[in-house]
C-alpha cells in the first residue's frame, strides 16, 4: 500500500475512537479539525488514487461520518458534519448495462451544517452558510443561505447569516 501526501495546518482533535484514514490520493486537513466517535463507530475518510479531499480549518466530523474522495471533495471552514452522514463522490457502479459510473466533485461551503444520516451524492455545491436537514439525501446543488430538507432534498428556508457567523 503506498500512501501518498496528507498536508495538515495544525492538530487534529480526536475524541473516542481514532478516525479510520485511507490516503492513496492527496488529504489536506486545515487547523482544529475534531473527529468523534464514541459508540465505536468510527470516522472513515479516504482518498482514492489520484483524489483529493480538502477539510477546512473548524470542521466538526461526528460518529459515523463517511467522507470518501474517487475525484474531489473540498469541505470548508467551520462545517458539522452530522452522524452518519456520508459524503461520496461517486456512485461506484453502473445502474444499468452500458451505463458510465458517476464520478463529480462535491463542495461544501464554509460553516455549513450537515444533518445526521444525510447523504451527499457526487456533483454536488453546497453554498455558504447553508443547512442539510437530517436524513436528505442531496442530489443537486444547494445555494448560499439557504435550509434544504427532504429525499430529495429541496429549498425549504433562506437563512439571513452574516458572512462573519460560524455556528457553534
Amino acid at each position: 500500500m503506498r500512501i501518498f501526501s496528507v498536508k495538515t495546518s495544525g492538530r487534529l482533535r480526536v475524541e473516542g475512537y481514532s478516525p479510520i484514514v485511507e490516503n492513496y490520493g492527496t488529504m489536506v486537513f486545515g487547523r482544529k479539525i475534531s473527529f468523534r466517535a464514541q459508540r465505536k463507530l468510527p470516522v472513515l475518510v479516504k482518498a482514492k488514487k489520484g483524489a483529493v479531499l480538502t477539510i477546512g480549518d473548524g470542521t466538526f466530523l461526528n460518529e459515523g461520518v463517511s467522507v470518501v474522495a474517487s475525484q474531489a471533495i473540498d469541505i470548508g471552514r467551520n462545517c458539522m458534519i452530522g452522524d452518519n452522514a456520508a459524503i461520496h463522490d461517486s456512485h461506484y457502479h453502473a445502474v444499468d448495462e452500458g451505463d458510465e459510473i458517476s464520478i463529480a466533485p462535491i463542495r461544501i461551503g464554509n460553516n455549513v451544517w450537515i444533518g445526521r444520516n444525510a447523504l451527499i451524492f457526487p456533483g454536488v455545491q453546497i453554498g455558504d452558510h447553508s443547512v442539510i436537514g437530517a436524513g436528505s439525501i442531496v442530489t443537486r446543488s444547494i445555494p448560499s443561505h439557504s435550509v434544504a430538507a427532504g429525499n430529495p432534498a429541496r429549498v425549504i428556508k433562506r437563512l439571513s447569516a452574516s458572512d462573519s457567523f460560524v455556528r457553534h
